[in-house]
């Protein structure tokens, strides 16, 4: 096949090959009543150009730049090598597709509340996104799910999730995310490779299970259930599986550092301590420590609990007056 073509060469081949359309200025439009089967490639990683005569075709169409599946009942899997697309848009039958190689590719339009489950790979290669929501349909994210994905903000709150599977977030650029109620327990490798997760909120989580956080450097923000396990969130964090190392560490928050000694605001038993200075970079870093640091007592202790709105979000404010009275 040539290396470009014009858009009635594109018509004639939809025409001949029985695809439902209409374009409409620099849109395609495929209909329901599409009768060509889409094949599905077997591997992601083993696509190098577009797998259908068809979509080889429409990739090579300087003048299609936008591909619109909402009246249609299938859509590629992957999107490989189409230099010229710039949006998709998907209807509420199909699957989420990958993409790869789409440089110009700025939005993709789907129906986030009708979405039921969300398969491996399912956001790969899309634009970034400020915020998702997902709806009250989705009852299932499995593993690698979200991996790769450009998303800051991932708000689960409205789903029916019951359960995370491993690794499913894992390697995403998330800043925030927020779990559904309904989801209890925090799986190994969950938020794995998050390296720009800041806060995760999730007031259902009593367990947080081995390296769930692992590779995960900027994590600041923890909210979870009140009868959460804390050893199960040292263990998370350190990644010890020893049963000594896992009881005698301790995990928190650096929340203050002066000449000497920094300032830990601890998860375990919701409490300052005192270590010797550390490096500047993990203000506002969840740390582990293994020794026994001093609790922090007297006069500096008044001082920093009045002062602790200005260092912390809120709700740690509200827990550290809670705990110093």
């Amino acid at each position: 096949m040539k290396q470009f073509i014009e858009k009635n060469e594109l018509e004639v081949l939809l025409q001949n090959n029985g695809y439902e359309y209409y374009l409409e200025r620099n849109i395609l439009h495929l209909k329901e009543k599409n009768k060509a089967v889409i094949p599905c490639a077997t591997s992601m990683w083993v696509i190098s150009k577009p797998y259908n005569d068809i979509y080889e075709a429409i990739s090579k169409c300087k003048e299609i730049n936008i591909l619109d599946f909402t009246d249609s009942d299938g859509i590629p899997s992957y999107f490989c090598k189409f230099p010229f697309l710039e949006e998709v848009r998907i209807g509420e039958k199909i699957a989420l597709p990958i993409f790869k190689d789409c440089p110009r590719l700025s939005r993709v339009t789907f129906v986030s509340e009708k979405i039921q489950s969300i398969d491996s790979h399912s956001f790969e290669g899309w634009p970034h996104m400020n915020r998702l929501i997902l709806g009250e349909k989705l009852t299932v994210i499995n593993s690698f799910s979200l991996t790769n994905a450009n998303i800051s903000v991932l708000d689960l709150s409205q789903t029916k999730l019951k359960r995370l599977n491993e690794h499913a977030f894992q390697n995403g650029k998330f800043e925030k995310i927020i779990l559904p109620y309904g989801v209890e327990i925090l799986p190994e490798y969950v938020f794995c490779g998050c390296r720009n997760l800041k806060e995760i909120v999730g007031e259902g989580i009593k367990k947080v299970e081995w390296k769930a956080f692992a590779e995960c450097p900027n994590l600041s923000f923890l909210k979870f259930n009140e009868d959460i396990k804390y050893e199960s969130v040292h263990r998370a964090i350190n990644g010890n599986s020893s049963s000594e190392d896992y009881f005698l560490s301790r995990c928190g928050i650096i929340i203050y550092s002066d000449e000497n000694f920094s300032y830990i605001w601890c998860f375990t038993d919701f409490r300052f301590y005192y270590a010797k200075r550390q490096d500047d970079s993990l203000y506002l870093k969840i740390v582990y420590f293994t020794t026994k640091p001093q609790s922090v007592k007297g006069a500096f202790l008044r001082m920093l609990t009045k002062n602790m709105e200005e260092l912390l979000p809120r709700n740690w404010a509200k827990s550290n007056q809670t705990c110093s009275e």
